[in-house]
């Protein structure tokens, strides 16, 4: 595998009594073992070892070490350590070797001073900070990381001229040979972004840092005003950072992964950060309010990307089994499983109108789907036999891919146009676009950095709705959204809009008002899930009941027309959507 992202491979890990499982690697704590130890100095040790498999997300064998409290909740076969008894504690004497099966199984045994700190911690009653008094332990303090590593920036390696891909004359080189490119971003205010040793940036001496041993994601949002870097090192650490383009202090970090974080994602409108990596599972956190609001655990490989559309409504995301996933974007509740490919996705792209996704994957197919009911538009297999390894969608709706080819090829926003627009001599891993469509660029495995001028595109643009993007937002009421034509008590009625004709068209042909039509149709979706939630608080009121079904009839009767107006869309004869179940009026206590 060409993508340092898809070569990640689980560490080898053996199971042991009571079903928790170490990871036979050595460290060593610096602090000397005669001193007071206390959980926070063990916390590294963990969770380098062993939280990948024991955290609170899936705690192997019931055995979650990610904190105190979780390590005296024991295992699913019991408590695991005794406050001022290591002799008692299976967590000591297995480590130790004193008694079967010793951890970890068919190695050695840990080094006498990491195994003389974790004996001294439970001698001294398990503390969790070193402000303890009276030998009581004070209430447990997140782990930070040291300074050193926070203030680390890289040293830029031997500079190298990069190769000069073909078919791309006027193109503007960056020259230092650097870390794989796996991923590239453009910032109005610092330019092209790119992975460095332990920082990103344009160059060494103007770059963020980035305290992690690998990079896996580099994206910008806002053209540039928010920068969000993820990444880790496998099986030992994760972090996802968040600047503003005006600091280079972090607006928002989260750093207490277990394992890396290969994709992230940022929706600046409601300030959510989505990750997701070996652990399978995507997790949605509130910037704002620093808490994770919920998680998505339908995936059964490593999660390769995530992307929110840009209207905010739904986030994407795939992995290595082949599965694309798309869920709500407030709750994380399933919309759709798309199946077309056989083996990794490692990219996927919103077209500008949130009407439809394209999914690259290493089996060389490029599928455009319909986000509404998931089904394929289109498709292309550009790579055969080598394989996707990047995908991004311009500002008007065409698409970039790169493969293991070596091409990079620019595409119409349906797929069947295409045009080779560069050939590089090392494998293009990231590509990126400016949202100005002024220039484009692609990063190779090798560390080198393309940036092209978009001249010699030669696909047109595509034409794409200019309706005004809408975005879910938490302070939205009734009474901002349509509702249904019935006036509800307790409701106040909108004014109603005009009465929509359709005229006939002939089954196949393009109906110029499909775009608004879907605009209508998102808009009536946000207002049944509202009316949902007013019907299911007020349980006894009927007109509420009445009123949510009646728009979800409606929602359904516009579905139809628009899958009928669809050029090459039929209407299905059997087998419809049912409506939802009657909500039943309960009892008052």
């Amino acid at each position: 595998m060409n993508n340092p992202i898809l070569q990640l491979l689980p560490s080898g890990s053996l199971s042991g009594y009571f079903g928790f499982t170490w990871v036979p690697l050595a460290f060593c704590l610096t602090a000397n073992a005669a001193d007071p130890v206390v959980f926070e100095d063990l916390k590294p040790t963990f969770k380098k070892h062993c939280n990948t498999c024991h955290n609170s997300e899936r705690p192997r064998g019931g055995l979650d070490l990610s904190t105190k409290s979780s390590i005296l909740a024991g295992s699913d076969s019991g408590q695991t350590v005794f406050a001022g008894k290591p002799s008692d504690s299976l967590l000591y004497k297995l480590s130790a070797h004193l008694e079967a099966p010793h951890m970890p199984p068919n190695s050695p045994r840990m080094p006498d001073r990491d195994l003389e700190k974790l004996k001294t911690w439970i001698a001294l009653g398990l503390p969790e900070r070193k402000d303890i008094k009276n030998g009581q332990p004070a209430l447990e303090k997140a782990a930070e990381p040291p300074a050193a590593e926070l203030g680390k920036m890289a040293a830029t390696t031997v500079d190298s001229l990069a190769s000069k891909p073909e078919n791309s004359p006027g193109q503007n080189i960056m020259t230092k040979r650097l870390p794989a490119v796996t991923g590239l971003a453009f910032s109005a205010a610092r330019g092209w972004l790119r992975p460095l040793a332990g920082s990103v940036g344009e160059s060494a001496t103007a770059s963020l840092p980035f305290p992690e041993k690998e990079i896996s994601s580099l994206r910008t949002y806002e053209d540039g005003n928010w920068i969000l870097v993820s990444g880790g090192q496998g099986a030992q650490s994760g972090r996802v950072t968040l600047w503003n383009h005006r600091s280079a202090t972090p607006a928002f970090e989260h750093a207490d992964e277990n394992d890396t974080v290969l994709a992230a994602e940022f929706l600046p409108d409601s300030g959510l950060v989505a990750l997701g990596g070996p652990s399978r599972v995507i997790k949605v956190i509130s910037t704002a309010e620093k808490k994770l609001l919920y998680t998505v655990k339908k995936h059964v490989d490593w999660i390769l990307d995530i992307r929110f559309s840009p209207d905010g409504l739904l986030l994407a995301s795939s992995d290595r089994s082949g599965t694309v996933m798309i869920s709500e974007a407030a709750t994380g509740a399933e919309v759709l499983v798309l199946r077309g490919h056989n083996g990794p996705v490692p990219a996927v792209a919103w077209t500008p109108d949130s009407n439809r996704i394209a999914t690259a994957g290493q089996d060389g197919k490029l599928i455009l789907w319909d986000a509404h009911w998931g089904k394929q538009i289109a498709s292309a297999t550009p790579a055969e036999g080598k394989g996707l390894t990047a995908l991004v969608a311009t500002r008007d709706g065409r698409f970039i891919t790169s493969g293991r080819d070596k091409q990079i090829r620019l595409w119409s926003g349906k797929l069947d146009k295409t045009q080779v627009i560069a050939t590089a001599e090392s494998a293009p891993i990231s590509l990126g676009v400016r949202r100005d469509l002024k220039e484009w660029a692609m990063g190779t495995l090798a560390g080198q950095v393309f940036v092209l001028g978009t001249t010699a595109f030669n696909i047109p643009e595509e034409v794409t709705p200019t309706a005004p993007v809408l975005v879910a937002k938490s302070t939205n009421t009734l009474s901002e959204l349509p509702l249904p034509s019935r006036n509800i008590p307790g409701i106040p009625a909108p004014a109603q809009p005009p009465a929509m004709g359709v005229p006939s068209v002939v089954l196949g042909e393009t109906f110029p008002g499909l775009g608004k039509m879907r605009e209508i149709l998102r808009e009536l979706e946000q207002a049944c899930e509202l009316l949902k939630d007013q019907a299911a608080r007020n349980p006894g009121n009927k007109e509420l009941t009445e009123g949510y079904l009646n728009m979800c009839r409606t929602i359904l009767t516009l579905k139809s027309e628009i899958i009928r107006l669809e050029p090459g869309s039929h209407l299905p004869e059997s087998n419809p959507r049912p409506l939802p179940t009657p909500m039943q009026e309960q009892p008052r206590p």
